[in-house]
């Protein structure tokens, strides 16, 4: 079974508050393996804008909405920022391509995020296309793993981000 949740941390506690069930409703054939499989009507990017505006609803308080690089689109963080009227800090794949200028996205100038030489502990002001306000973009380094950050709120430094960043991957 397939569970998408919510949770809210604070003060080192993680507390579920909304979950939603995927279900897989609509069989298909796999044109590639022939292969009867599932797939569900509504999508799990659909399912995480409901249980945000479900945590709306409730007035739930919180200030940032952490998500892995599955929700990292431009649409996510049009709703996160534009209705919600709050900040988020997402995953990027290092494939992503970001314009380091507005005159370079106006342009259409884009570069992929792996190509940046961003050191550690710093952050970088980026475009994406399609999503009109700048994003921070900072580099994880992790044992197994480099990881793109990207961050709404430029009132948001490095030292806060990697601080809520920290605390939901323990």
């Amino acid at each position: 079974m397939n569970i998408l949740n919510c949770l809210y941390h604070a003060e080192g506690a993680s507390i579920p508050v909304a979950f939603e069930i995927i279900r897989k409703t609509i069989k298909f054939c796999d044109l590639k393996t022939h292969q009867e499989k599932r797939k569900s009507e509504v999508t799990k990017n659909e399912l995480m804008r409901d249980m945000l505006k479900t945590c709306q609803r409730n007035q739930l308080a919180y200030k940032y909405v952490l998500t892995d690089n599955w929700f990292a689109s431009r649409e996510n963080m049009d709703f996160i920022k534009l209705d919600l009227k709050k900040d988020f800090i997402m995953a990027l794949k290092t494939n992503r391509k970001v314009a380091l200028s507005l005159e370079d996205k106006r342009q259409g100038r884009f570069v992929r995020i792996d190509s940046l030489e961003l050191e550690p502990n710093t952050v970088q002001s980026v475009y994406i296309k399609g999503v009109e306000f700048p994003l921070v973009l900072t580099r994880q380094v992790f044992k197994t793993d480099v990881l793109a950050r990207i961050c709404e709120n430029h009132r948001t430094r490095y030292e806060i981000a990697l601080s809520i960043l920290t605390k939901s991957i323990m």
